[in-house]
């Protein structure tokens, strides 16, 4: 599995609770809303977490975005470390 995979798959898990089997989809949306393609740095995934929160806040409230995006914002500064920082 690579880095993106892995990345990718713990974002999954997060969003999972709020949107079930469409956590993939809506990364993948995500993605491509962005023109995000081949390997993804912090900067990218960073913007996939802010666009997540907006379309949580839409769905859930802001309440339930902030809770998702500090959880993909967690996996993040995981695998990127303190680069991570800077970007939100």
């Amino acid at each position: 599995m690579s880095a993106d995979e892995t990345i990718e798959k713990e974002m999954e898990e997060v969003m999972r609770p709020l949107v079930g089997a469409f956590a993939a989809q809506m990364l993948q949306s995500q993605k491509a809303r962005l023109g995000a393609h081949g390997e993804l740095g912090e900067k990218e995934y960073a913007a996939i977490a802010e666009g997540v929160r907006g379309l949580t806040a839409d769905m859930a409230g802001e309440g339930m975005a902030t809770l998702i995006y500090s959880g993909l914002m967690k996996i993040i500064d995981k695998h990127f470390g303190a680069k991570a920082e800077g970007v939100r």
